[in-house]
């Protein structure tokens, strides 16, 4: 316990950690407030801002939760009216709220594409459900309710997890490394008692800042978008949260692809610590190992993009730099347990391969 201790010091201590930790803090908290402050809507001609207009939202749909009818949609333009205000390079209407938003994009003759003659039309009458995109769920009711935050905390959530993994990256390439390029690894080999336990403290003290750092960041993301948000809504489908992929998320419920997304973000943030071990355990130094993690870190994105196979596609696809990523997840989601059992596999081999290579007896 005293070696994990230490273990624990020694990541943790340097400078370089702890302001990185900070800064990320710091820019996730940034984020979070210009999220906030971006909101606007407008209820009976009057503009709201930032937190006022995310309560006011929240506080008019309370009155239409439930199954969601073609008499809820009538009610909603009767009370409020269609938007038909546009503002060239600002995106969507700008007389809209939550609900008549919700109501003109999917049960109105309106639309909106851009700026010019053409590409917007004011809308001017309702569509029933039936004859709209919103038919599929008549049978089963649609539940509505508030869901302006899903989007922004799934937003949160990626950003945070690409810097939380270049975090881990630079904490955890130098676990083993550091070891050889100090010539502290020949003392350490002394005894095989004494290698036995390092190489487990090492491993314990990497997983459990893994761990602990992943969690506090997904619990402390998940009660501000629930303070001031609210995240209802987790039973409306998620394609009509975040406004695209119809074809995939038809029957995926948002709060379902809010669980998904954080089992493999978490899956994601240990697959990368036990790369780094791993490439740790066989470099000779410290700008080798963080080489080294820095490629297989960055390349995979690039990969993806050029990439076209479907099995080439999920092997580049689930490496930890676009396993954070949510519209990856999206797109392979027909492949979820695949990719669990290949953050599974990755686990055991970089484990065990590092254990073997940190046991080895060279002639260092």
């Amino acid at each position: 316990m005293n070696l994990y201790k230490m273990e624990l010091y020694k990541i943790l201590h340097r400078k370089s950690v702890l302001i990185t930790w900070l800064l990320i803090i710091l820019w996730m908290a940034f984020y979070f407030f210009m999220m906030v402050s971006d909101e606007h809507t407008m209820i009976n001609g009057t503009d709201y801002f930032g937190y006022q207009a995310i309560q006011k939202d929240r506080e008019i749909t309370a009155e239409y939760e439930g199954i969601f009818t073609d008499e809820k949609a009538a009610s909603i333009i009767t009370q409020y009216g269609f938007p038909c205000k546009v503002v060239r390079d600002v995106g969507g209407w700008r007389d809209s709220n939550f609900l008549t938003e919700f109501v003109t994009d999917r049960l109105s003759d309106g639309y909106l594409y851009g700026w010019n003659e053409g590409e917007y039309k004011i809308p001017e009458h309702l569509i029933p459900m039936a004859e709209s995109e919103l038919s599929i769920y008549l049978d089963s009711g649609l539940p509505f309710a508030y869901t302006g935050g899903w989007q922004k905390f799934l937003d949160h959530l990626q950003i945070g997890a690409l810097l939380l993994n270049v975090w881990f990256m630079i904490l955890f390439s130098v676990l083993f490394s550091e070891e050889r390029q100090t010539g502290m690894r020949v003392l350490i080999c002394t005894s095989d008692k004494g290698v036995t336990v390092d190489l487990w403290a090492k491993i314990g003290a990497a997983f459990t800042i893994c761990l602990a750092a992943g969690l506090m960041f997904h619990g402390i993301s998940f009660l501000l978008f629930k303070a001031v948000f609210g995240l209802t809504g987790g039973s409306m489908p998620a394609s009509l949260v975040i406004g695209s992929y119809a074809g995939i998320l038809k029957y995926t419920t948002i709060g379902q692809l809010a669980v998904r997304y954080s089992v493999i973000m978490l899956g994601a943030f240990l697959m990368q610590t036990a790369i780094c071990i791993w490439v740790s355990s066989k470099a000779g130094n410290n700008f080798q190992a963080v080489l080294t993690n820095s490629m297989i870190l960055l390349v995979p994105p690039a990969l993806y993009l050029c990439m076209r196979g479907i099995f080439l596609r999920l092997l580049s696809g689930s490496l930890p730099f676009l396993l954070v990523q949510y519209n990856n997840v999206i797109e392979l989601s027909s492949l979820y347990r695949i990719q669990l059992s290949v953050i599974s596999a990755v686990l055991i081999l970089g484990i065990t391969d590092s254990r073997k290579n940190w046991m080895k007896i060279d002639s260092e």
